[in-house]
């Protein structure tokens, strides 16, 4: 279960697409969103932001990849909390997670997938029947983003993903799933 929560950490960590989200004045990556059904926050029009500082390389892809398909939950885990922090997200009341990895792939339609993963639990707290679970040390978001760097994502618990060669994790059954992250757009910076 842990293995899983490290590779739902590895999938928030990509959800930035460079491709199709504009650099910020100091060259990161950034978008805004908003949570479906959640209430006001009080953060700027209630967005929230993520920042992503660079994308995990071939090898850390390659690596992460591996230690979910040899299901070495251990190693994953140790692997994860050491990696140099590559973001953030920011939630409301100062709460911040560290992404650990970040990966985007480009989708035929113009579009890209983007993967992070977050250090720890991040919490649901606008959809408690969504919530990630107190044992999950890691979480993980799918976003989906249109060609233009609009789209949508999911959050998942390690315990939902799987390893993937292109991206490195994957959530299983991102379609099935609602989103619960929506009306992203990129920051300009």
């Amino acid at each position: 279960m842990f293995h899983r929560a490290a590779v739902a950490a590895c999938v928030t960590a990509a959800l930035v697409c460079a491709a199709t989200v504009p650099l910020t004045a100091e060259g990161e990556t950034a978008f805004t969103f908003t949570v479906a059904n959640a209430p006001k926050t009080g953060l700027a029009e209630d967005r929230l932001p993520v920042t992503i500082h660079r994308w995990s390389s071939d090898s850390e892809r390659d690596q992460i990849a591996t230690l979910l398909a040899a299901n070495d939950t251990a190693s994953l885990a140790y692997t994860l909390k050491n990696a140099d922090a590559i973001g953030h997200l920011r939630w409301p009341g100062g709460l911040d997670y560290t992404l650990r990895y970040a990966r985007q792939t480009p989708r035929a339609d113009g579009g890209a997938d983007i993967l992070l993963v977050a250090e720890s639990r991040v919490w649901v707290w606008w959809d408690s029947s969504r919530d990630i679970g107190l044992d999950e040390p890691f979480t993980v978001i799918h976003v989906r983003l249109d060609k233009s760097g609009t789209g949508q994502g999911w959050i998942a618990a390690a315990s939902d993903v799987r390893s993937d060669k292109t991206s490195g994790v994957a959530l299983a059954d991102v379609q099935g799933r609602p989103a619960l992250i929506t009306d992203i757009r990129p920051q300009r910076g």
